[in-house]
């Protein structure tokens, strides 16, 4: 089983897209762990003041998840604030870049898929977003990652109700992107053993601790982690804690728009 931490490892320096000041860095995952068109998987901490600049993705797309902090974040003519935990989209051919304007450091991931015939673009913008207004209002593709927007359900025949909302749907993606779910476990649920022919996804710890069954291998998980899903693979979740789980599941498909499962009636049960 792959698993790979957004908040531990070997972070780098350096200025990104021309923003302000510079950007600890850390590749989490890469092209090389994918069979799709998912581009990589990165994090970052930014300290007062730094931020990356304005760019535009000319035919790539991208996720910015504010994980701890507010981040002044533009998307192409709107400047605004972002408070934690969201999740924003950037379009192909839409331009974005965020701020920290606060006093202290704060961590994000940025969560980025290709064209399926080419590699991630991005074209600087030459602005630093220093001296630009923040104006009112709310972001079209910003959406709060926050457990009381969820609805009950079963997953994969899992075990128990958890709770699930998918953020981002198919149809607002021009690459091979499927979706963006945040799913909710309580204690001793989860998300049943099934597999995916045609879409890979990743599952994105951003709370508490589960165990994950990936391929027949069994492991424990904990916020931060990113465990990839081969296509073909099969896969589950389930939380043998006292404590809530959380996760973002992001999806690629490998022909666009096509989404499919099979389930593999395992509750995981076993797993407690």
């Amino acid at each position: 089983m792959r698993i790979r931490n957004y908040e531990t490892g070997s972070f780098t320096t350096r200025r990104v897209n021309g923003g302000a000041g510079e950007v600890e860095t850390l590749d989490v995952l890469g092209p090389s762990d994918f069979e799709t068109s998912f581009a990589f998987i990165k994090s970052g901490r930014l300290g007062p003041g730094a931020g990356i600049g304005l760019h535009r993705h000319e035919r790539s797309e991208e996720c910015l998840v504010v994980l701890d902090g507010p981040l002044t974040v533009a998307h192409n003519e709107h400047i605004g604030v972002v408070e934690p935990p969201s999740i924003a989209l950037c379009r192909a051919g839409d331009a974005h870049g965020v701020l920290n304007h606060t006093s202290r450091s704060t961590n994000f991931v940025r969560i980025g898929v290709a064209p399926q015939d080419g590699p991630f673009d991005a074209v600087q913008l030459g602005d630093d977003l220093g001296g630009r207004e923040r104006s009112v209002g709310e972001f079209d593709l910003v959406q709060h990652i926050d457990p009381a927007l969820l609805s009950p359900g079963c997953a994969h025949l899992g075990l128990g109700e958890i709770r699930f909302r998918r953020i981002f749907g198919q149809d607002l993606f021009t690459t091979n992107w499927g979706f963006v779910d945040h799913a909710f476990l309580p204690p001793r649920t989860s998300v049943g053993y099934h597999r995916h022919d045609t879409i890979q996804e990743c599952y994105v710890i951003i709370g508490g601790r589960g165990r994950m069954k990936v391929d027949g291998e069994v492991g424990d998980v904990t916020r931060g982690d990113c465990i990839p899903n081969r296509i073909g693979g099969s896969h589950g979740i389930i939380n043998h804690t006292d404590a809530p789980l959380q996760f973002l599941n992001i999806a690629v498909c490998q022909d666009k728009g096509h989404i499919d499962f099979t389930n593999l009636e395992d509750d995981l049960s076993d797993l407690l």
